[in-house]
């Protein structure tokens, strides 16, 4: 028997985003806690709490949305870290700050397919252009751009991965065809 074909297959592209907890003694080391990676139509490809590899030191709930019992009997890391390089290998990666998430899984990718809403000009320009008081040279939160651009409220309490990626999905495709030109263009 054949093996099927992994059902991200026809991704162009597939979004991304990871939620940490807190280790080490001060706190401010991050660990891996849930990652969702979404389809370039929306759908959860992957969606899974990780087991911690430290102690936790802080859940970070009232952002992570983590908890002590959502890491109980979750997934070991590496077995997660090697399922999200299989379904990012070879397609563009969307995600805001999206280094963070790379770096929290310690998987690279090539920068030629990392499409991040949170450095792109064309958002930061929109954004500029609906917001009096924004620095278009500074980073935009993910919340403020989907309030301003996609005139949708997240991250309201708690974050879940699903939802960001969703809407930074939706941000990149929004500007997919200016963007992909832009690049090219750039090459």
């Amino acid at each position: 028997a054949r093996n099927p074909s992994p059902p991200w297959q026809g991704d162009a592209c597939v979004a991304i985003d990871c939620e940490m907890v807190g280790v080490g003694a001060k706190k401010n080391r991050s660990i891996l806690a849930r990652v969702a990676v979404l389809g370039e139509d929306g759908r959860v490809i992957l969606d899974a709490h990780v087991a911690p590899t430290e102690r936790v030191t802080d859940y970070r709930t009232r952002y992570s949305g983590i908890r002590a019992r959502d890491l109980v009997g979750a997934r070991p890391f590496e077995g997660v870290r090697h399922q999200v390089a299989a379904i990012l290998r070879g397609r563009i990666l969307v995600g805001h700050a999206v280094h963070n998430d790379l770096k929290v899984l310690g998987l690279p990718h090539p920068p030629a397919l990392v499409r991040d809403t949170a450095a792109y000009g064309g958002l930061r320009r929109e954004l500029a252009g609906v917001l009096d008081r924004y620095d278009a040279s500074q980073a935009p939160s993910l919340k403020k751009l989907c309030e301003h651009v996609l005139k949708k409220r997240i991250q309201v309490g708690e974050h879940c991965p699903v939802e960001d990626a969703a809407h930074t999905l939706q941000l990149y495709l929004r500007h997919r065809e200016v963007w992909e030109a832009e690049i090219l263009q750039n090459s």
